[in-house]
């Protein structure tokens, strides 16, 4: 196990002292294959500050993250994009994405301290997947980080093996999901089962007060979960406004108050069972 540990971790290593492809862009790419524990830390300057994390009897997969130094349209805030898919085998893997800058005025300068309209600090996106040394899990998950918001689209992107962004196999498994906008409203998931699962969360936004949870970024809607064994399925969101939660078009009143629109899911399930839309808005 230790050998194993340390041969994961040269590669990450190598990885990182990677001469960018380009003068003004830094990027990480690597891949992993063997057993042990990997933790990979992604910084992009103060914009964005990434972590994932993996350890089990087996693990592989790869990430990449970019980070383009760009500063468009002179909100200091650069673009920094990055994607993970993840592979496990009697353990877990973590993803996480925080948004650590604000944008600015651009006729301030890009050392003002006074926000701008566009997305503030703390937007987050944080994935995780767990399955017992019997089965396997995974997870295909990435976010886009611009001047306006954070934002996690997976169309068009590399899938786990059955083309979803989560799925797992095991006779005891988790699967999560959570995304918070910069006023810390947000929604999650989170699926504890035996047998299988499978997830689609093809896109979420986060924006500076208001977030999307499942749906947006110009994509039709698909967030579903088809699972087989037994388990117990949240779906949780909170917002200040208000929430429209897409399934039975309900909308739920806030008021303007903190958390003053909560929603909360609860289904157990034994069979099969099929839920074809989880996705909701807040703000």
């Amino acid at each position: 196990m230790k050998t194993n540990t340390m041969g994961i971790m040269a590669i990450v290593m190598m990885a990182a002292m990677v001469a960018p492809a380009f003068a003004d862009t830094t990027t990480l790419n690597t891949n992993w294959n063997g057993a042990g524990i990997l933790d990979m830390n992604f910084t992009a300057g103060n914009d964005l500050s990434e972590r994932f994390t993996t350890g089990g009897n087996l693990i592989s997969g790869n990430f990449q993250a970019t980070d383009f130094n760009n500063n468009p349209y002179g909100y200091s805030v650069d673009s920094v994009n990055s994607y993970v898919t993840a592979k496990v085998t009697g353990g877990y893997a973590t993803y996480q994405a925080d948004r650590t800058d604000f944008a600015t005025h651009p006729g301030n300068g890009e050392n003002s301290t006074v926000p701008y309209m566009y997305g503030t600090a703390g937007q987050q996106l944080y994935a995780f997947v767990q399955a017992s040394p019997d089965g396997s899990a995974e997870m295909a998950i990435g976010t886009q980080n611009n001047y306006a918001s954070l934002q996690a689209g997976t169309y068009g992107m590399p899938h786990t093996t059955n083309g979803k962004n989560f799925e797992a196999n095991a006779s005891s498994f988790i699967i999560q999901e959570q995304i918070l906008d910069g006023n810390g409203d947000g929604a999650n998931f989170n699926l504890i089962g035996s047998g299988s699962a499978k997830i689609d969360s093809m896109s979420s936004e986060m924006g500076g007060s208001s977030f999307n949870f499942g749906k947006g970024l110009g994509c039709y809607t698909n967030a579903d979960l088809d699972a087989t064994g037994t388990g117990s399925f949240n779906v949780n969101a909170w917002a200040d406004n208000g929430l429209n939660i897409d399934k039975g078009t309900i909308v739920i009143p806030g008021g303007g108050v903190d958390n003053g629109a909560t929603y909360n899911l609860q289904i157990g399930y034994n069979g099969h069972f099929v839920y074809d839309n989880f996705a909701l808005g807040g703000n």
